[in-house]
């Protein structure tokens, strides 16, 4: 467990100010309604322990430049918690995102109902191959596969056809989310000041 005690009491508004500072730079401020401002807390309790936990996983921190570990916590931060904010608030709000969640639900729907899935596929081929002139028209289509550590799309060689294009969308959609970003700096010296993060850091050395 962690020590924050040196900044407890201000966990709350520290969180809530970075926020409002995120929220209002990103353009949601008047038209997103939180359910649960604690979330906001926890969010932001997390990104820094994490932050104060990868500090201490870094080697020769002895030898570094005075001050690097006050720069290493506040750019984790900035960065982790930015990250998560703009997944929660930004991405899971728009339409890319409830479209993949559709074919989800879809996907999901038509893996349990075998029945199902050969009745689409009839349908598909006979929609396919209405008013098609090709005699040998090839109705497979090849399932795609995603990279989650190089953000790539490949081919795989599993083929099908309705699930196989429904898995297919469903892995672009995912892509296409991955490649957006958070384009908000948190100005995190604001809300915590130089001390305070120091404080933290040797509270927590190496635990």
């Amino acid at each position: 467990m962690l020590n924050l005690s040196s900044i407890q009491n201000k966990i709350p508004s520290v969180s809530f100010g970075l926020f409002r500072y995120w929220s209002k730079e990103i353009g949601i401020h008047e038209k997103t309604i939180i359910k649960t401002e604690q979330l906001l807390i926890q969010d932001f309790k997390e990104s820094l322990t994490n932050a104060i936990i990868a500090l201490n996983k870094e080697d020769d921190l002895e030898s570094k430049a005075p001050g690097w570990d006050v720069g290493f916590i506040i750019g984790f931060i900035k960065g982790n918690l930015g990250k998560h904010w703009y997944h929660e608030y930004v991405v899971k709000n728009s339409d890319d995102y409830k479209t993949f969640i559709a074919l989800r639900a879809i996907e999901n729907y038509l893996e349990f109902d075998e029945v199902c899935k050969v009745r689409i596929d009839e349908i598909y081929k006979t929609l396919i191959n209405s008013g098609s002139n090709i005699q040998n028209l090839k109705v497979e289509i090849n399932k795609l596969d995603f990279d989650i550590d190089k953000l790539q799309i490949k081919e795989s060689p599993e083929e099908g056809k309705v699930m196989a294009a429904l898995s297919s969308q469903i892995i672009k959609i995912i892509k296409h989310i991955a490649n957006k970003e958070n384009s908000v700096s948190l100005p995190i010296g604001e809300f915590l000041s130089k001390n305070e993060i120091e404080q933290l850091i040797e509270d927590n050395k190496r635990i």
